[in-house]
């Protein structure tokens, strides 16, 4: 078995698509931090 055809399989288990959202939500709320209007005043 090939890794890619691995790698296919774990982003369709449970596990992957519950850590991928939560990786999103820290990613825009950094995002948001850095970019927001507090940022502007540093």
């Amino acid at each position: 078995m090939k890794a890619r055809e691995i790698a296919r399989k774990l982003a369709k288990t449970d596990a992957y698509m519950r850590r991928r959202r939560e990786r999103k939500k820290i990613e825009m709320l950094f995002a948001i931090s850095v970019s927001g209007p507090l940022a502007a005043r540093r």
